[in-house]
């Protein structure tokens, strides 16, 4: 019964079958043997459905992937330029069709990456994944994304839109909650894949169109993140629909967004439903220039709750880069709408943003709340003279309405300027230790000096003595800082670059942020160093062990002429050559296993190397023989615990039992030379032999007993008999 437990339990804790390889598909597979191989493998108890390199589909109607099933192309490095081997194909003529949808309300964790989707062929795609109200614990990543392509030059307004990841549903479905987006590529190179959907200007804000999007989200969120990706060539990559019923919290931070048609980024969550939250997280991204041919109303960032919200929003838009070098649109950098309740949610923010270029308005915000826009540097068309958010008469601050009760955000620490040109020194790392000499091998502390917005910094080194150049050559990403290890002379080189490594690594010229200056050292090597000593150790420091017992492990530690200790062998060639001073009584391993095999002392010795002559400070060991254990006790019996017998009657084997100091019971004579001397209290009445054999010969009471051999003095509880 123990062990069937036991069995259950292990059973219980064991990884279930879905951590694995469902199935592999071959490049060619159509939509009905992906969508086989995703229903087998959920039937399978669950696990990765993986693509081989090549082109699947095309994907002509959703295809459901059940719960606990994820789907892997091969891996590959992460790019800025996309290099996924595994590209399903897409085609539709709905706009309202994505190639895969999830499964709501499943508890495993999926995962979707290392795919390629083509929504542009062969001819009107498709977005790629549907999330579901209710879907959980999923995770997008390393994919790229492109070609959505809806049909029709009109699909009804900005709210139609055409993603390539959507989160459908609305404001009273089921919450969508811990779904991660990571490090996708989303876009193509040029618009082309957008065909003509988004150049219709027909409305006054310029809102139709098939909104070729990025991720569009139409539901209630909860722990939702779209950070790391890189966002190009889209009309709008990130679009929050009105209606939401939560955005709590909602991340969007670290991506590269640039060369979109219309809004970089917009969420308008929580419209008109105050009983739920909103809190979101805009920071450290990078909103490039916009391709402003096709419309003219453009934003860079658009947030918060819209208008008319009665429940706490709070938006905290920090450390953003937005760069507009196009010219010819009437562009706002940061549009803020929120609303902070009485005792609720922290503030909103707009702090330490970068704006600069073609910004007609700076930041642009409406409604009440507890507004903080501190320490942003403003580098835009003057459309304003106004440095006072109070005033809101547009340029730097354009304050919307409707904006009742009105509300005075806190503004401080802001620069204006309308040299919409110029650009910013990155923050310069540090290196350390100092150059200098070292032995052996030198690890190389790079540090990130950057504060605020400049903590989002990657250093680029090289170790080859070239220029380090952010994204080419052979220089190195450490994103905000890290270390690197040198074993023979080096020079470090090391610049800093504004951004996380899927952000830009230069801008249009005259703009934004480039590398900062070169910081360099030197590392000497003074060849490896040599040994001059060392000594022994095992776990415990142990130094006596019993025969046969359990071996143990000894290591050998060397100590160096640069004043380290390292354990053998080194990185430099020095091996252990371990040896035992006497072999009959301690044997030692060629890895410093040692073990007693018989009762003496002898020394675990190492040479190091096999003719270098040095050898370690040794260490004795003392190997016993165990203790025998002593009797503490004792006492009789008889098969059937009989203590009445009639004379004449046919013997009773009787046994003696000893109790020993180690808490066993044994049985005498034992294995360490103690005896049972059996005797009779009475032997007129009882009669007791040399081996405990027991009989009666008179009637009358009297006592079978035990002497622990002859001189011990020790007698064991005595057995009353009565013979009759």
């Amino acid at each position: 019964m123990k062990k069937l437990l036991w069995l259950a339990l292990l059973l219980a804790f064991l990884p279930n079958a879905h951590a694995g390889t469902c199935s592999s598909l071959s490049s060619g597979a159509s939509q009905n043997t992906i969508s086989s191989a995703l229903t087998n493998c959920s039937s399978a108890g669950g696990g990765t459905v993986t693509f081989a390199a090549g082109t699947y589909g095309p994907i002509t109607s959703a295809v459901t992937i059940p719960c606990g099933v994820s789907m892997s192309g091969p891996s590959v490095p992460y790019s800025q330029t996309p290099n996924q081997t595994a590209t399903i194909q897409g085609s539709s003529s709905s706009a309202a069709f994505w190639g895969f949808e999830t499964t709501a309300g499943c508890s495993e964790p999926q995962t979707i990456e290392y795919l390629g989707w083509n929504g542009e062929q062969p001819s009107n795609g498709g977005g790629f994944l549907n999330i579901v109200p209710g879907t959980t614990n999923l995770t997008v990543q390393n994919d790229w994304l492109h070609g959505v392509n809806a049909p029709g030059a009109d699909n009804g307004g900005q709210n139609n839109q055409a993603d390539l990841i959507f989160f459908s549903g609305g404001s009273t479905g089921a919450v969508t909650n811990n779904v991660t987006i990571q490090n996708n590529v989303f876009g193509s190179t040029s618009f082309g894949d957008c065909g003509t959907v988004m150049k219709d200007t027909s409305n006054g804000e310029n809102d139709n169109g098939g909104l070729c999007g990025g991720v569009g989200i139409h539901n209630n969120v909860t722990n939702v993140s779209v950070i790391r990706n890189i966002f190009h060539w889209l009309e709008e990559p990130i679009k929050t629909f009105e209606g939401q019923g939560q955005c709590n919290p909602l991340t969007i931070s670290y991506n590269s967004v640039s060369n979109y048609s219309r809004i970089g980024y917009e969420t308008q969550c929580n419209i008109g439903t105050s009983s739920q939250p909103t809190l979101m997280y805009i920071q450290y991204n990078n909103f490039g220039t916009r391709y402003n041919t096709l419309q003219t109303f453009d934003i860079s960032a658009a947030n918060g709750c819209a208008n008319a919200v009665g429940g706490d929003c709070a938006t905290h838009t920090d450390y953003n880069v937005d760069l507009q070098a196009a010219t010819g649109a009437s562009d706002v950098g940061i549009e803020i709408w929120g609303q902070t309740a009485s005792g609720g949610s922290p503030a909103t923010t707009a702090n330490y943003n970068l704006l600069q270029g073609y910004l007609y308005d700076g930041i642009t915000w409406s409604q009440s709340g507890q507004f903080t826009f501190n320490d942003n540097t403003f580098n835009v068309v003057n459309n304003g003279t106004n440095t006072n958010c109070d005033t809101g008469s547009g340029g730097y601050w354009d304050k919307e309405a409707p904006n009742n009760p009105a509300y005075s955000p806190s503004c401080t620490g802001n620069t204006f300027s309308n040299a919409i040109t110029g650009t910013y020194s990155s923050a310069p790392p540090t290196l350390s230790p100092a150059s200098g000499s070292f032995s052996g091998s030198q690890v190389v502390t790079i540090t990130n000096t950057g504060t605020n917005r400049d903590t989002n910094t990657t250093d680029w080194c090289t170790t080859d003595e070239s220029t380090p150049t952010p994204g080419s050559g052979t220089a190195v990403a450490y994103y905000k800082g890290g270390t690197l290890t040198v074993t023979s002379t080096t020079t470090v080189k090391c610049v800093g670059m504004w951004g996380a490594p899927n952000q830009p690594y230069s801008y249009p010229s005259g703009y934004g942020y480039v590398a900062s200056s070169v910081v360099s050292n030197t590392y000497t090597s003074g060849g490896n160093p040599t040994i001059t000593g060392g000594y022994l150790g095992n776990p415990g420091s142990v130094n006596t062990v019993p025969v046969n017992a359990g071996p143990i492990q000894f290591t050998a530690y060397a100590t160096y002429s640069d004043g380290k200790t390292r354990t053998l062998p080194d990185a430099y060639g020095n091996i252990a050559v371990w040896s035992s001073s006497n072999s009959s009584i301690l044997t030692v391993g060629s890895t410093g296993l040692v073990s007693c095999i018989a009762s003496g002392k002898a020394n675990v010795q190492v040479n190091v190397n096999t003719s270098s002559g040095l050898r370690l400070n040794v260490w004795t060991m003392t190997c016993t023989l165990p203790a025998d254990p002593t009797i503490t006790g004792g006492y009789l019996g008889d098969p059937g615990s009989v203590n009445t017998l009639a004379v004449g009657a046919a013997a009773i084997q009787f046994t003696a039992y000893g109790v020993y100091s180690d808490g066993n019971t044994r049985t005498l004579p034992d294995a360490y030379g103690n005896t049972a001397v059996w005797s009779s209290s009475n032997s007129s009445i009882l009669a007791v032999g040399s081996t405990g054999l027991v009989s009666c010969i008179a009637t009358g009471i009297a006592n079978v007993q035990v002497n622990v051999n002859t001189s011990s003095g020790l007698r064991l509880n005595v057995w009353t008999m009565t013979c009759h």
